[in-house]
């Protein structure tokens, strides 16, 4: 049996992130992750913390909460025990680590990142939970078979058992398929005003869905929810979505702020990954916007480029087997992605001097 510690120092809503990419032969090669690492002989928690943190980054902690006790059960690797802590008072200057990057992470986007699958429970419960809980996560291979919080959070959630036959929306999918209709119909009225003004239509494509009941269940099981339809509709924000793709730019936000402007919807939440791309070079707009009647949309606005490359991309995250030299791809794909986004920029440009309107 294996002891270890996990720390994610904190500092202006980031995280301290490890990206493990120096040591050989690591178990955790390539993956995101705290700072922390084996127990010595007769050492307690807390003294294998401080003694790792400094090691591993040269910052002194000056406080640390504990927060949780992970199990990992593995049919390859021994059985593990981790202490995980979160820290964000510490002195010192930060140095180079020897088994790979740090990096301060948004506490936002740290889930974006490569991590293990399991990592995205605790994180979770890091963000939503006061007390100290208690999780086991059983691998097979790299792949999470089971995960299960043993003792869970303080905080309370009306959790009706579903049986797996019904909807996991209940009554409510009528209503959320009027509520996209309404949504894409107030998008259609400003393509149609947008083309009348300027001759061209600003819009490639539009994608809108409800969620497959398959991919909400998944999606409540990977965010440790209970299977219901108040974790369907409340918790979880994307069970109507709209896919908008636009030829250029300025388009992407004519059309953010023309939804921003209706009074009957509130913006939960924005994301600006055009102007502040993801590390891996993923860009788009994303809102997440409650109508009137309560529900939740989530709303992707993109050019017909970042559209295509995201494409590309999904296929390399969710492909189980990867044919090629994964590192290369991975590169080159960030290559594109930041091409393509030069040359959205030089297409605008173009694009306002051809309607330049003359002295």
């Amino acid at each position: 049996m294996k002891l270890t510690t996990l720390c994610y120092i904190e500092q202006n809503d980031n995280y301290l992130m490890l990206h493990r990419v120096k040591k050989e032969n690591d178990l955790n090669h390539d993956k995101w992750i705290g700072v922390g690492g084996k127990f010595e002989p007769d050492e307690t928690p807390e003294e294998c913390l401080l003694r790792e943190v400094k090691e591993e980054t040269g910052l002194t902690l000056l406080s640390y909460r504990a927060r949780g006790i992970i199990t990992f059960i593995s049919d390859e690797w021994e059985t593990e025990y981790m202490y995980l802590y979160t820290a964000s008072e510490f002195e010192g200057e930060m140095t180079e680590c020897d088994e790979g990057e740090l990096v301060w992470v948004p506490k936002a986007e740290v889930e974006d990142l490569k991590l293990w699958e399991g990592d995205t429970i605790f994180l979770r419960l890091l963000r939503e939970c006061d007390s100290f809980f208690s999780l086991k996560v059983r691998y097979e291979g790299e792949r999470l078979a089971e995960s299960k919080v043993i003792v869970h959070c303080t905080k309370t959630r009306s959790e009706t058992v579903m049986n797996q036959n019904d909807s996991i929306y209940g009554n409510h999918r009528p209503q959320l398929e009027a509520t996209m209709r309404d949504l894409s119909d107030r998008i259609e009225l400003l393509r149609k005003d947008m083309k009348q003004q300027n001759g061209m239509d600003p819009i490639e494509h539009i994608l809108a869905r409800i969620k497959s009941e398959e991919s909400m269940r998944e999606k409540c099981r990977r965010n440790h929810l209970p299977e219901t339809t108040e974790s369907a509709l409340w918790e979880i924000h994307d069970a109507i979505g709209l896919r908008i793709v636009c030829a250029f730019l300025d388009d992407v936000y004519a059309i953010r702020d023309y939804l921003a402007g209706f009074g009957d919807i509130t913006i939960i939440q924005e994301k600006d990954y055009i102007r502040n791309a993801k590390p891996n070079g993923y860009r788009s707009y994303h809102m997440i916007l409650q109508m009137e009647n309560g529900y939740y949309a989530e709303i992707q606005l993109r050019t017909i480029s970042m559209d295509t490359w995201a494409a590309l991309e999904h296929h390399l995250k969710y492909k189980k087997k990867i044919g090629g030299n994964e590192k290369l791809i991975v590169e080159e794909l960030k290559r594109c992605a930041d091409e393509l986004a030069s040359t959205d920029v030089s297409i605008q440009t173009i694009r306002n001097m051809i309607f330049e309107e003359e002295p």
